[in-house]
């Protein structure tokens, strides 16, 4: 349900009380309300258009029960959020209006001060204003949640056709963090080196432990001069040690996402 978006307040008074009515108008149009009156509460039920912020119901009216009125306002769904204040001059309290279920926020009885009746209304705006606030909140966070979701779904259906498709290849894929200096071993690769996760740590250093020390130069020297980008690729053979202590001829290769800093 959407209420008045203005700027102004606009707010329903329904009271079969002329003076009554005129002194509620007067006062809050002064307040810089918008304010729509009704005498009649069975019109007040056609009154809601534009939607009001909150609605002043007497609920001792002669044309219209004003309890009735209330109930079938909470019972439609345009108008079941609006807040109600009831004014009556009988001895009702919110908790015995609470009772007869007419889902009212507050209940000023007869005769009131105006400046108690503004009071009064400026807080239940503002705690509906806070509730509205709550719920788009709410709303927009489902959406962002939602949202990762999808975007978690499909990249772990990437991921996995990425994976299908290296072991369909038969290569080991590595990647190599160089800021958080971590490195990433595929199974492929891991399988290769005959390790499993448990058996190897996941930075660079182990990465080049296993480096044959023959070969360890022409890497270093290989790798640092594309990432000076001296060299158009990354492409060197050299042997790295299995789990069993043998060594194995390996072909690496590499492609650098590079920064604004380089």
């Amino acid at each position: 349900m959407n209420t008045s978006t203005s700027s102004q307040p606009t707010l329903l008074i329904i009271d079969d009380t002329p003076e009554q009515v005129q002194l509620l108008h007067n006062f809050f149009t002064a307040q810089g309300f918008n304010v729509f009156s009704v005498l009649d509460g069975t019109k007040g039920l056609l009154q809601t258009k534009p939607q009001p912020n909150l609605i002043l119901l007497d609920v001792e009216m002669t044309a219209g029960d004003g309890v009735e009125i209330c109930r079938i306002l909470k019972s439609q769904e345009q108008t079941r959020d609006i807040p109600i204040i009831v004014l009556t001059a009988l001895k009702y309290d919110i908790d015995q209006l609470r009772e007869l279920e007419l889902g009212t926020v507050d209940c000023i009885s007869k005769p009131f001060e105006l400046k108690e009746v503004l009071n009064r209304i400026n807080t239940h705006l503002t705690l509906r204003r806070q509730q509205q606030q709550l719920v788009e909140r709410n709303q927009q966070l489902l959406q962002e949640v939602e949202q990762r979701q999808r975007v978690e779904a499909a990249l772990h259906h990437s991921e996995t056709r990425f994976e299908l498709a290296m072991r369909g290849a038969n290569d080991g894929v590595w990647d190599w963090d160089i800021i958080k200096n971590t490195f990433y071993f595929s199974p492929r690769c891991k399988q290769m080196l005959g390790v499993t996760d448990d058996e190897i740590n996941l930075h660079f250093a182990n990465y080049e432990k296993r480096c044959h020390p023959e070969d360890l130069d022409t890497m270093r020297l290989t790798r640092a001069a594309y990432l000076r980008q001296e060299i158009p690729s990354y492409e060197v053979v050299c042997r790295f040690q299995h789990q069993q202590g043998y060594y194995i001829w390996v072909l690496s290769r590499a492609t650098a996402i590079w920064d604004e800093q380089g």
